[in-house]
């Protein structure tokens, strides 16, 4: 059993204000069986009672841009798809899973930084509808027993290709919509910012 905390933060309607709570999960190899755990148990208790926990002031403020993606801008695809969540977010709406579930979810690294591991769509909208910080937009953040993941965690979001890479993890994105002999590939946009400058255009003037 693997010890991993998920914190589940939600804006609270003011600014920099969150509702925030977290539960520490013991099953699962990977970071994705954690997920799907606490979405299974301690999320169908929380979330009946959720908007009762008590909000904060958000003092450390993450950039969305500083965000390291795992897909190059290749690998995301679906900007139709971005552009519905745009128009739902300038409606005031979240963009959330089914049940209620984020659909942005990260980790942090043995170096400080965070990564986003599922919900780029939803980042990418995010970001196109003007927010900044991770703290403005629904997520689920998954801490390891020392707040960081470890580099097997994140090789697992590699897939089959997770047992190439070494520590220079960087360096690669994965590609699941290319042949399986070229998903993982070198990287090109090296973060959120980065990957948001290059789906730019398709974004804005048309695309899948």
């Amino acid at each position: 059993m693997v010890a991993r905390r998920v914190r589940l933060s939600f804006p609270a309607g003011l600014r920099d204000i969150v509702r925030e709570c977290s539960i520490t999960i013991r099953s699962g190899s990977t970071v994705y069986d954690t997920i799907e755990v606490f979405r299974k148990d301690g999320f169908m208790r929380i979330r009946p009672v959720f908007h009762l926990m008590p909000a904060r002031h958000v003092s450390r403020k993450v950039a969305l841009a500083s965000m390291i993606n795992l897909h190059n801008a290749d690998g995301v695809g679906r900007t139709g798809a971005i552009r519905g969540m745009v128009a739902k977010i300038s409606a005031g709406r979240e963009i959330v899973m089914g049940d209620g579930f984020p659909n942005i979810k990260a980790v942090r690294d043995s170096a400080g930084d965070y990564v986003v591991f599922d919900g780029h769509h939803a980042l990418l909208a995010y970001m196109s509808a003007g927010r900044k910080h991770l703290h403005e937009v629904p997520h689920a953040l998954v801490e390891g027993e020392r707040g960081y993941v470890t580099l097997k965690d994140i090789r697992a979001f590699f897939g089959e290709h997770g047992n190439r890479i070494k520590r220079d993890w960087k360096s690669y994105k994965i590609n699941w919509r290319a042949p399986k002999a070229k998903q993982l590939c070198k990287a090109k946009d090296m973060n959120m910012g980065q990957l948001m400058s290059s789906m730019r255009t398709l974004l804005y003037h048309g695309g899948e």
